[in-house]
């Protein structure tokens, strides 16, 4: 059964729209430390009397070892140094502590776990998702195409050739034989 194309085009508006509903209302919830959604950097920053007590999820760089502190930073600009006690593990300045605990007073967070990302491994995500990424957009060029007019994606009878399958040496062989 083919479907009018008008009718998924609306189908597509109707599916946005709810996935965009739920982007908004998601971003509307407030923290609700009882349902297991703890105060993050948004929430902290601000405010942070509010949550003492209470349990926290925070990230930001390390900028002291002794004590340990790290810097929280909203989307706001606003940032607060947090000391953070309980953790037994090496940290240098500049690597990323993500921590989940207790917060017991305006500036320090009893930690109940951590996490560390070495400041240096930002770029080698972001470089291996690019290559993937491309990798992922060619292997659908090749293999898929749009129509416009029917408002959907074929598959490409033969696919698009690459620098691999062009010079096939098997395809030479048999045309001399």
């Amino acid at each position: 059964m083919v479907i009018a194309p008008y009718r998924r085009i609306l189908g597509l508006i109707l599916i946005l729209g709810a996935v965009g509903c739920c982007l908004i209302w998601f971003g509307s919830l407030a923290p609700a430390p009882g349902l297991g959604v703890p105060a993050d950097n948004e929430d902290v920053v601000p405010n942070p009397a509010t949550f003492v007590g209470a349990p926290i999820a925070v990230d930001g760089p390390v900028i002291e070892t002794t004590p340990l502190t790290i810097r929280l930073q909203s989307e706001s600009g606003a940032t607060l140094d947090l000391r953070v006690t309980g953790v037994n593990r090496p940290l240098s300045e500049g690597d990323v502590l993500s921590v989940y605990g207790t917060l017991e007073s305006e500036n320090q967070v009893s930690a109940i776990n951590t996490v560390r990302k070495p400041a240096g491994n930002y770029w080698r995500t972001r470089v291996l998702s690019l290559l993937a990424g491309l990798w992922v957009l060619w292997r659908g060029l090749r293999y898929w195409r749009p129509n416009v007019q029917a408002v959907l994606i074929e598959r490409r009878q033969p696919p698009l050739s690459s620098l691999l399958t062009r010079f096939d040496p098997r395809e030479t062989e048999d045309e001399d034989a």
